[in-house]
């Protein structure tokens, strides 16, 4: 049974923790921050974890020998540090995206391998079945709709923070089907010092064009098109996958209006048995099979890199 660690014990952890304890592993310490012993004793007991140890400093559980693999799931401020200090000892961790806002500060970690970080979504069915889609066919045109929330911005230069801590998912699964993407316009509107509305158009590695669009607040979902000549895999939400082949042309009958419908073939519903959140069950199963040596999917410390420079290329290309 391997040993892991917790830093962090926020919302997030929630969701590790069952499923980190359903694939075998003995969660046998946790830290928060500086002053949260009370809180960190009411999480060990309401997380049924009362036997781990509690540390009252992050960096010294990452020095302690308690633990085989660890998990990074405290706030983004911090957790570039504990990832920087706990990589060197070359044990398996398992990291909470986006881990930093910059990428270069990325950069010093991609030597090493013993990084996976928690791109959970990758795991959904849905996304399975849009990769493989996507190998499959020769594709024409991706489109992906962001309506994110607006919120603050780290600096003038840059987008609103919920880019990278919520989308940066999207980002990720554009990078993952199309094994890695590259815009070359970008068009930003922005308003009374606030962003509204954000364009682009790329190719992922086979040729194909991609259409991004990021509506702030807009009355939408998440979602990302795939279409190959009569062939389409839409993932909206990213939950669920429907795959179309074909119209159905309905002539008009009373109103005056000629409907052309897509024909669906088959439609995929990411679930979880286990009742846990969508795609923890599956992450901590891989992350367990990463920590035995044995083959694995997660998303690496390169791909969090690689995420973070899709979305600087935007700020990049911008233009307002």
């Amino acid at each position: 049974m391997t040993k892991i660690g917790i830093i962090g014990c926020g919302n997030i952890s929630k969701f590790h923790i069952p499923a980190l304890k359903k694939v075998g592993f003995s969660i046998v310490g946790i830290s928060g921050r500086e002053g949260s012993e009370n809180k960190l004793k009411k999480f060990s007991k309401e997380n049924y974890i009362e036997n781990s140890k509690i540390f009252l400093s992050s960096i010294e559980l990452i020095h302690s020998n308690i633990w085989d693999a660890l998990l990074i799931c405290c706030p983004t401020e911090s957790s570039l540090e504990y990832l920087t200090i706990a990589s060197k000892y070359k044990k398996p961790i398992l990291a909470e995206k986006p881990i930093t806002y910059k990428s270069d500060e990325l950069f010093p970690l991609l030597e090493f391998d013993n990084i996976k970080v928690a791109f959970n979504r990758r795991f959904y069915d849905s996304v399975k079945m849009a990769k493989k889609f996507y190998d499959e066919n020769k594709i024409s045109l991706i489109k992906v709709s962001i309506p994110e929330k607006n919120n603050e911005i780290i600096d003038i230069k840059k987008f609103p923070i919920s880019i990278y801590e919520n989308s940066i998912h999207l980002f990720d699964l554009l990078n993952f089907i199309t094994d890695k993407c590259n815009f070359h316009y970008c068009e930003s509107l922005i308003y009374q010092k606030e962003y509204k509305t954000i364009i682009a158009t790329g190719t992922g590695k086979k040729g194909c064009l991609i259409q991004l669009d990021i509506c702030f607040n807009s009355s939408d979902n998440f979602s990302i098109d795939i279409i190959s000549e009569t062939k389409r895999i839409k993932l909206s939400p990213i939950e669920i996958a429907r795959f179309y082949d074909g119209i159905e042309i309905v002539d008009p009958v009373g109103i005056s209006i000629r409907r052309y419908n897509p024909i669906m073939q088959k439609e995929v519903i990411t679930l979880d048995a286990n009742k846990l959140k969508l795609g923890f069950y599956e992450q901590a199963l891989d992350f367990n099979m990463f920590c035995r040596g044995e083959k694995n999917k997660g998303a690496s410390i390169i791909d969090a890199y690689n995420n973070l420079k899709s979305i600087e290329q935007l700020v990049k290309l911008q233009r307002n």
